[in-house]
């Protein structure tokens, strides 16, 4: 909750909890958008080709990567911040910008860091959640993520902008 002087205004840095909250609450909006094609992937593979070696399978499993960058990459650009974030009061802002929303460019690199290290290396995803919580409980003074870190961007509290000195 370390103020952050951003421009002319003072951000509040995002609590770990509600990070973690809006972390499941992205979790379970990106399993729903991505069980529903999944399950009419395999049910079609099994209608094409019963005994197929699966690579239908595994071509929906790359395209989940393509859905949960674009997923996240989409909402940071245009809202701010992923349903999880915006539910919980909280979005993504450039590093050293206040509140200001990342570009496409720095919105697509934190999306696309985190779909890799939480999709396509499903055997870990229980150690990638672990390491993101270590690491916003010892990054000091941002608390944020590995993907923060690469993209630029800092995780805060979402109000209104208040000019530096006023009440």
């Amino acid at each position: 909750m370390l103020p952050v002087e951003g421009g002319d205004v003072v951000v509040e840095l995002a609590p770990a909890g509600a990070r973690f909250a809006g972390a499941v609450i992205d979790l379970v909006v990106a399993a729903v958008s991505l069980a529903v094609p999944a399950l009419a992937a395999s049910g079609l593979q099994s209608v094409i080709d019963p005994d197929s070696n699966g690579y239908f399978v595994l071509g929906v499993w790359l395209l989940g990567y393509v859905w949960l960058t674009f997923y996240g990459a989409a909402c940071v650009a245009l809202w701010g911040g992923t349903p999880g974030l915006l539910l919980t009061g909280l979005r993504v802002a450039r590093v050293w910008d206040g509140y200001e929303r990342p570009t496409w460019a720095q919105a697509l690199r934190r999306a696309r860091f985190l779909a890799a290290m939480a999709w396509l290396i499903p055997l870990v995803n229980v150690v990638v959640v672990l390491v993101r919580l270590g690491n916003v409980a010892k990054e000091r003074p941002y608390h944020h993520s590995s993907f923060d870190t690469i993209a630029g961007t800092v995780v805060i509290r979402r109000r209104p902008p208040t000019p530096v000195g006023a009440v």
